[in-house]
């Protein structure tokens, strides 16, 4: 029997897993411990990028904050990464509902990633478009999510961003254009190992709709 390789590696599949099914302080953990086992400058920004994340699903937006400080320190000599981090920083500061810096924020990344990578670019526009559904600009959000679509929805994208795109364009997309898309959904879902998303996809293509989406959220989590 094999043993297991416990490096920093592993502690970031970790992260990624924990936080993929919704278990964000164990993805934090992973992160943390990741950080410390980093050799390269890019692997240490990375953990710390992905401990801002997981902060910023629990809630705790400071230490979301100082996460992705630390990890804009190590990423200085790496553009692309560092615009990446700018992106999930962005999220924060839309979490905490300061739209404007998200927006400006979340923007600079998508000008910058197009120079670099087709798909960080898509999920920068789609987290644009997020900002955007947030102000009130439904018509602006459906746009974003829509051309991200047309640039993730191609064979050797990334489809964990493909999928997240996907299900946001749910929240404001038309009846049937919610009913076309489902069936990518599901096999979006399977390819990428994210089962606890299969409900939230159904949710939104049978009730539809971003407002009635948040109260389906609110009664699952009373039940909880």
């Amino acid at each position: 029997m094999t043993e297991e390789v416990i490096n920093y590696g592993w502690f970031m599949n970790e992260g990624w897993n924990a936080m993929n099914h919704g278990l964000f302080t164990e993805s934090a953990e992973a992160f943390h411990y990741a950080s410390q086992v980093g050799e390269e400058n890019a692997d240490i920004a990375a953990a710390h990028q992905g401990h801002g994340i997981a902060m910023r699903l629990l809630g705790e937006y400071l230490e979301s904050h100082v996460s992705f400080g630390t990890a804009l320190l190590y990423a200085r000599q790496d553009p692309a990464l560092k615009l990446r981090i700018m992106r999930d920083e962005a999220l924060t500061y839309m979490a905490e509902g300061k739209l404007q810096r998200a927006y400006d924020m979340a923007h600079d990344s998508f000008i910058g990633l197009s120079r670099f990578d087709q798909d960080e670019s898509a999920a920068s526009l789609g987290a644009m478009g997020r900002i955007e559904l947030q102000r009130g600009h439904r018509a602006d959000a459906l746009r974003m999510f829509n051309e991200a679509d047309g640039i993730l929805n191609r064979p050797g994208s990334n489809l964990d961003y493909q999928l997240n795109n996907l299900i946001w364009l749910l929240k404001v997309a038309r009846p049937a254009l919610r009913l076309a898309i489902l069936p990518r959904g599901l096999r979006l879902i399977k390819a990428t190992g994210q089962s606890r998303r299969k409900i939230e996809v159904v949710i939104l293509v049978v009730v539809g709709g971003n407002r009635l989406y948040k109260l389906a959220e609110r009664y699952k989590r009373r039940r909880r």
